[in-house]
């Protein structure tokens, strides 16, 4: 069958779409040539401090049929080693002693964070904007077809008809693309992870088919990851055994910042006098009246002894404190174990509510950020808590050190048994 030029598709290899997972995303040539013009390949930086100030994902564009299956941006660079740093006599004491006894820690090193590779994409847009009919057009053919089954061809014929069809960008002619075009596909922020089956190890879905065999790659393992099937067509297909869908924070977050009303909602605590709960007589009315609330800093690096002693120390010029930032976050993780449709599997999310919101508004399901569903059947142990908070754990060392989003987890809401898997584990 011959293939015009504009529909051959070839791998795009753009700085932007070289950020993909895959190392690029298949676009049209023409697309491929407006890629390569607007984002070139640049020669990498070199590293000037050991500490990774991650941007917030981009926007992957893709003008198929169905729209491009983003799964996750690619992680960002490890934090590079460095050598074991003295301690100087006047440093500041450690927030935790070590465990090992009395014995000072001689030399600290930088901890590092899980190499995992950054949850969530943004929606499937075009490279430039969508017309407003073709919006409008997008948006009656979806509602026409929830309530009536009715195509989106027989809305974008009519538009061909008069004349009116833009070239660039090209409409889409199904509903997936549509609602992704729209924003309104909540799928497409949910990265589908693969968990082994044993020690909950999470794989994105190219990792998955990147897997050699079915078993799990961690040492001393001998969970499974994936079936091998083969459909009607012959085509070899792999089945996750188990999965956990996330999303991810710092794109959820955009999202929420976006709304309106959203930013003046939260907490200006800019301008709160300190000392406040000095007072007898002061009545406190939220958790924004503690002095906790005011010790929080952004801009800090954790490090650890080789005797286990565990700090927080400022890096370039970091050390502020977050309620000195106009929108800095104080965020409460949240997580539990349920039973679903009365049968005895348990299954349990990891959820967050922004505090800075009016109470009113800080419990609504509309303000809540669920980064991930963990699978049942049983409550997990540490080890399957752990992996399951990598991505999110990831997501929030970025936030407590990025520039666009300023937050710090300070408050856990959870049963003793996860207090004992987290608390001992992962932090």
């Amino acid at each position: 069958m011959a293939h015009s030029a504009s529909s051959l598709r070839v791998p795009c290899y753009c700085a932007r779409c070289s950020a993909h997972p895959d190392g690029f995303v298949i676009q049209t040539k023409k697309n491929n040539r407006l890629h390569m013009k607007a984002y070139p390949l640049r020669a990498p930086e070199p590293a000037t401090s050991t500490t990774v100030n991650s941007p917030i994902p981009l926007v992957f564009d893709s003008d198929s049929e169905d729209g491009a299956r983003l799964y996750g941006m690619s992680s960002p660079p490890r934090i590079p080693s460095q050598e074991p740093t003295v301690v100087p006599s006047n440093q500041q004491p450690p927030f935790r002693s070590s465990e090992s006894g009395d014995t000072p820690d001689i030399s600290f090193q930088p901890v590092v964070f899980p190499d995992t590779p950054t949850p969530g994409s943004d929606q499937d847009e075009a490279d430039q904007p969508a017309k407003p009919f073709i919006r409008l057009a997008y948006l009656e053919a979806c509602l026409a077809n929830i309530y009536s089954n009715v195509t989106l061809n027989g809305a974008l014929d009519a538009l061909f008809i008069a004349g009116v069809l833009p070239l660039v960008p090209r409409p889409v002619r199904t509903l997936v693309s549509a609602k992704r075009r729209l924003g309104i596909d909540a799928d497409q922020y949910i990265t589908q992870y693969a968990l082994c089956t044993e020690c909950w190890k999470h794989y994105t879905p190219t990792e998955l088919w990147d897997l050699p065999s079915p078993y799990c790659i961690l040492p001393e393992c001998s969970g499974e990851v994936f079936e091998q099937l083969e459909d009607s067509k012959g085509k070899i297909k792999r089945r996750p055994l188990k999965i956990m869908p996330h999303t991810s924070i710092i794109a959820t977050l955009r999202r929420f910042f976006r709304r309106p009303g959203f930013a003046q909602m939260i907490r200006d605590s800019r301008n709160d006098v300190p000392g406040r709960n000095n007072n007898e007589n002061f009545l406190m009315k939220d958790m924004s009246d503690g002095d906790i609330w005011h010790m929080s800093r952004t801009g800090i690096c954790r490090e650890i002894g080789d005797c286990g002693t565990v700090r927080d120390v400022p890096i370039e010029g970091g050390g502020r404190n977050l309620s000195s930032h106009r929108f800095g976050l104080h965020l409460t993780m949240n997580a539990g174990w349920f039973g679903m449709l009365e049968r005895p599997h348990s299954t349990g999310p990891i959820y967050y509510c922004i505090n800075d919101l009016p109470i009113h508004e800080r419990f609504l399901q509309r303000n809540m950020l669920c980064s991930c569903i963990m699978p049942g059947p049983k409550e997990p142990s540490a080890q399957q808590i752990n992996h399951c908070m990598e991505p999110s754990t990831k997501e929030i060392a970025e936030l407590q050190n990025g520039e666009q989003y300023l937050e710090f987890i300070l408050w856990i809401n959870k049963d003793s048994p996860f207090v004992r898997c987290r608390d001992g584990d992962l932090w």
